[in-house]
């Protein structure tokens, strides 16, 4: 998904073909961007592990029990992608820390 109207240049996705170890470093090579560069947006609680292993910052994605989860290891969820408004913000406070 490239997210052009929030005004983000680059996106990738672990749907890419990539395990979430080797996430990181593929980005950096695509896009010339260290992990303190990135937004790790993801809907489990290894996703949010990985982006804190690599320094990245992390927004969570999901409704109900999965929410709550990531809110329990300290992640700002929105429901989902179609929450423009809360995603943007809750993107740009990432960008911020």
């Amino acid at each position: 998904m490239k997210l052009a109207i929030f005004d983000i240049d680059g996106t990738l996705t672990l749907g890419d073909g990539l395990g979430t170890r080797c996430f990181f470093s593929v980005f950096d090579e695509v896009f010339g961007e260290g992990p303190r560069q990135v937004v790790y947006v993801g809907d489990q609680p290894w996703d949010q592990r990985a982006a804190r292993e690599a320094g990245a910052a992390f927004v969570g994605i999901g409704k109900g029990e999965p929410a709550r989860r990531l809110q329990r290891e300290g992640a700002q969820v929105a429901g989902d992608y179609l929450d423009a408004g809360l995603l943007l913000a809750l993107l740009e406070e990432a960008v911020e820390r």
